[in-house]
């Protein structure tokens, strides 16, 4: 067998496993069904070309000459209707032309069987059975063929020119995948005027299929990654439907054939499985592009005007716009606060996206834990609870760490936490060594408790308890999470632990009286990125 029936064959698998592919992504298209309908076409003329190969006399090849001719026939139209569609070009006279390209390509496919087209075929060395006579419509057929080839490349080309982006691209690759495709094919008319001159365009028209199928899917369908699985894929399918055109017996056929259903249906699951990962890469990829929009528009604009407005009410209530009303100083409190609970829920979603930068120096834990139970002790009060710190006073409580970021994202969210889910009771913050290494900060609450459910879900970026956001309307479900990040950075631990619903919870703290961070470094690097 040579060269030109196998690349005949291979035209005509890899053109039919393409189009199905198109097609399985979306049936109900109809720029997809109408390019299945084209490979389809292509299928049959590069078939019946191989056959043609190895054909055994003039009566079998003249069959196949003129089943080929379907195919050269219905290539043309169905392209041209597969560019109307792309190019939105469906009415007026490309209507009229189309609707007259199909009218054409019944009538000839109809004469094609007659001596109208193909008169006689005889052997013409390597390529074997050939046609050496035609009839007096073939010219009227290459007429025919030409137009409604060059044609749509011509729109193709004066539509590239004027779009731009995606849709231009695929215009792009619509155009020089024709271009190539027609001309590569267009080498076997050659044949048919005695000029015996290799077909060696055959070779270009599976470029022409391949750039057209990627050409119609969407644009993230280029990702290398699905292009290396489909070539891959279809490849193997090829080698398998070529193994089944050649096999020797039917036992062999079958045995192929078989195997060659299981691969397409296999590869067809490995091809959509590779897209859908694709898609949701570059989905991922948009939303982190999106939030870091909003980050940034949280960052300085939402930012600058709550903190304006916290100013402006802390000035409102020292009067500095006049003396207010004792009932108007208690709204602009109330007012203040919220902002500032508003503020601080920002900077704590903001802040939980960020690495974490760690100012090393020395200070007092117990004294930095009675500070925040103090400033806390308002809405405390507010609430009836009773407070209790318990810390042994005969420890030590001197430690290296980042003295700002343990106060406000670890000891003083756990207190506001116990605050904020305790309706009534009490809560106890307990100090003591755990070791002469290390501290061991509790928080204990009479609140709502945690579910088991709930502890899953504690520490992880936005996790809420079940029932958490009726109770504290202000949560984000990023404390915590802040909270263990500092507390890791340090070399420390924290947990939680509770007996259910209802019934309370503690919160531990455990840290290195010397942070992770300063025995990793020298003793003159403070500053270290985590």
């Amino acid at each position: 067998m040579n060269y030109f029936v196998i690349s005949s064959f291979f035209t005509a698998g890899s053109s039919i496993i393409l189009g199905a592919f198109v097609l399985s992504q979306k049936p109900k298209d109809k720029a997809n069904l109408v390019w299945f309908l084209t490979t389809v076409a292509v299928f049959i003329n590069w078939f019946s070309l191989g056959m043609i190969g190895v054909s055994g006399d003039g009566g079998q090849a003249l069959f196949w000459q003129r089943i080929l001719y379907i195919g050269t026939i219905l290539i043309p139209v169905f392209f041209f209707h597969f560019c109307v569609i792309v190019l939105k070009k469906d009415e007026g006279k490309i209507k009229d032309l189309l609707k007259g390209g199909y009218v054409l390509s019944v009538l000839f496919i109809i004469l094609s069987f007659t001596n109208l087209f193909i008169v006689k075929v005889a052997d013409r060395t390597f390529f074997g059975y050939w046609p050496v006579q035609t009839g007096s419509l073939y010219f009227v057929f290459l007429a025919y063929f030409l137009f409604y080839v060059a044609y749509p490349i011509i729109l193709l080309k004066i539509s590239e020119k004027r779009t731009s982006g995606v849709y231009q691209k695929q215009i792009e690759y619509i155009y020089y995948a024709a271009l190539i495709g027609f001309v590569g094919g267009a080498t076997n008319f050659l044949l048919d005027f005695n000029l015996s001159i290799y077909p060696i365009g055959n070779f270009f028209v599976t470029f022409y299929v391949v750039f057209i199928t990627y050409a119609i899917l969407k644009h993230h369908l280029f990702s290398p990654k699905i292009i290396v699985t489909e070539m891959l894929t279809f490849s193997i399918w090829i080698f398998l439907l070529m193994r089944v055109l050649l096999a020797d017996t039917v036992k062999d056929q079958l045995i192929d054939g078989g195997l060659l259903i299981l691969l397409i249906i296999s590869g067809i699951l490995l091809i959509k499985s590779v897209i859908r990962e694709v898609r949701q890469r570059e989905e991922i990829e948009a939303l982190a592009n999106r939030l870091k929009s909003v980050n940034s528009i949280l960052g300085h604009d939402v930012k600058a005007v709550l903190g304006k407005n916290l100013g402006l009410f802390s000035e409102m209530k020292e009067g500095t716009f006049g003396l207010i009303s004792e009932g108007l100083s208690s709204m602009i409190q109330r007012l203040s606060n919220d902002t500032g609970k508003v503020l601080a829920m920002i900077m704590t979603i903001l802040e939980s996206g960020h690495e974490i930068k760690l100012n090393v120096t020395e200070f007092d834990f117990k004294t930095t834990v009675l500070e925040v139970i103090s400033n806390l002790s308002p809405d405390t009060k507010e609430k009836g609870l009773t407070v209790n710190s318990i810390i042994d006073e005969t420890q030590d409580y001197k430690i290296l760490a980042d003295q700002n970021q343990l106060t406000v994202h670890v000891i003083q969210n756990l207190i506001e936490n116990a605050i904020n889910y305790t309706p009534k009771g009490f809560i106890e913050v307990r100090l003591t060594k755990s070791s002469p290494m290390s501290i061991l900060l509790a928080v204990k609450d009479s609140g709502v408790g945690i579910t088991n459910e709930d502890k899953l879900k504690l520490f992880k970026e936005g996790g809420h308890g079940t029932d958490s956001i009726k109770v504290n309307v202000h949560s984000t479900g990023y404390g915590l999470f802040i909270a263990k990040k500092i507390v890791d950075s340090h070399g420390g631990k924290i947990w939680a632990e509770s007996e259910g619903k209802d019934k309370g919870s503690t919160f531990f703290v455990e840290l290195p009286v010397k942070g992770l961070s300063v025995i990793k470094t020298s003793s003159s690097e403070t500053n270290k990125l985590l």
